[in-house]
């Protein structure tokens, strides 16, 4: 005679609510990383840009410090020159002035750029011309 094997109900395995929940915490999950991954593509974009127009600045303070050891630098030397690097046009301004004792001059360089806001990097120098 075969006797019939009882269920045990400890041993019936997930219930709907069970997998419910799970799936629930899951998709908060990946969006929470998804929300941190986009923050931090957003701050390195931001840093590029902020490394671009160092450049820049620097650049042009180089110029004009090579052209002191050759020629007299002055208010002919102020300008704007509005470059694009990676489809972004960074303006890039220059004010020199005098330096008030012998013969330094003092240098400006802003660079500024739009991104998603408008963005500022200065640069304040005194060159001594020869």
């Amino acid at each position: 005679m075969n006797v019939p094997k009882l269920i045990n109900q400890d041993e019936s395995g997930f219930s709907l609510l069970d997998v419910l929940l799970a799936l629930v915490l899951l998709v908060f999950g990946v969006l929470a990383f998804a929300s941190f991954t986009g923050g931090i593509m957003d701050r390195n974009s931001a840093n590029e840009m902020m490394s671009v127009a160092v450049g820049l600045a620097e650049e042009r303070v180089e110029e004009i410090k090579t052209k002191s050891k050759n020629s007299t630098i002055g208010d002919g030397d102020d300008g704007t020159v509005v470059t694009t690097v990676g489809g972004i046009p960074y303006s890039v301004v220059t004010d020199v002035s005098n330096g008030g004792v012998g013969n330094l001059v003092d240098v400006n360089v802003t660079v500024n750029w739009t991104d998603n806001q408008a963005s500022t990097y200065t640069i304040v120098t005194r060159i001594h011309q020869n």
